[in-house]
């Protein structure tokens, strides 16, 4: 099986999804086809079933909208399906019900979805609740290219040619700990628990940590940090085509995603992000470079942090036939040099900040 062109495959999934009507065309029409783009062959019903199977004996039996089993008849995936309109925060009970049901209860592995996002699960017990999931998949952002190593590894671990209940049951274990793990540190970086201070100020030249003294610190410990965070963002240029958070570019067709980001948008948005966290100087400042972040139209590039329409900072033109490259702050600003950016730049992110921060 050739490598999968995950942009494409969102794409044209993303095309088809405004004609799925109902829960039954989302199924057929965009949930399918991305398991087809697994290696999964839905014709096959020894291992791909429709309405699976998943009660209990004491109980009124239930059906899962799919469950695909391995060579052995063994359950591997069980796939619970929305229609593309339905909110996927809501109505994880019927999944959770399934993944513990007698015939289905061994699978690795659930999936909830409505064709535009897939959310994975890892096994349950019996007397578990539905965990949160330890993966989310936008096809939105696979179009655009943004898929990172994480999600390239499982995609590629749950290939029916791949698949091996134990490694992938081990892969998710390790996804989810690092979901863990991020969203702890986010939390300490943005506001560090006292636990956490202790262990830094234990680390320096203090005979004693008390409560009081922690109090006293709290604030140097986050502003320590964020500046340590702000001074390596500063250092990305050379990759250009790495985001700050690691997320690899794949390469995307203007057939399937209508923009192609090129490298000098590249090059932009990293002096774009390296001008500013040079620049911080506030803890405020500093936290919002987590936000810091591009989309990309046909017409133009745009940089936000935030949110691509409260968060809007500048417009980047690349320069055509007689006109030069040109960059449209969100205050009216105009400039068309990169060495001029600087000033309206930060201009604009601290009153985007302002308008931002609580």
């Amino acid at each position: 099986m050739a490598e999968t062109d995950w942009p494409e495959v969102a794409g044209k999934i993303l095309e088809e999804l405004p004609n799925c009507e109902n829960e039954e065309r989302t199924k057929f029409g965009a949930i399918v086809p991305f398991f087809a783009a697994l290696g999964y062959d839905a014709s096959k019903q020894s291992t791909f079933q429709a309405e699976a199977a998943a009660g209990f004996a004491q109980a009124s039996g239930g059906r899962a909208d799919f469950a695909i089993f391995d060579a052995e008849g063994q359950p591997i995936i069980v796939v619970e399906c929305k229609s593309r309109d339905v909110v996927l925060d809501r109505h994880t009970s019927q999944l959770a019900r399934y993944m513990r049901s007698e015939q289905l209860r061994d699978a690795p592995l659930g999936v909830f979805t409505n064709g535009r996002e897939h959310r994975f699960f890892e096994r349950m017990e019996p007397d578990q609740e539905l965990p949160e999931p330890f993966l989310i998949l936008q096809l939105d952002s696979m179009r655009s290219g943004e898929i990172d190593i994480d999600q390239l590894t499982f995609l590629e671990a749950i290939q029916p040619k791949n698949f091996a209940a134990d490694d992938v049951a081990e892969l998710s274990k390790r996804l989810r700990i690092k979901n863990s793990i991020e969203r702890w540190w986010r939390r300490e970086l943005q506001s560090p628990s006292k636990e956490f201070c202790r262990m830094v100020l234990q680390n320096q030249d203090f005979s004693r940590v008390t409560d009081k003294l922690i109090g006293a610190y709290q604030p140097v410990v986050a502003d320590a940090f964020l500046r340590s965070v702000a001074k390596e963002v500063a250092k990305i240029l050379p990759e250009v085509r790495r985001e700050r958070d690691g997320a690899v570019r794949l390469p995307v067709s203007k057939a399937s995603a209508g923009a192609i980001t090129t490298q000098r948008e590249y090059e932009v948005f990293q002096r774009c992000l390296i001008e500013v966290a040079q620049r911080c100087q506030t803890v405020t400042e500093r936290q919002h470079l987590t936000g810091f972040n591009h989309k990309d139209y046909s017409e133009f590039f745009k940089i936000y942090v935030g949110g691509h329409k409260k968060g809007h900072l500048l417009k980047f033109f690349e320069a055509s036939p007689g006109q030069p490259e040109t960059f449209g702050f969100a205050d009216g600003q105009v400039v068309h040099s990169i060495d001029e950016i600087a000033e309206p730049l930060m201009k604009n992110y601290r009153g985007v900040i302002a308008n931002l921060t609580p």
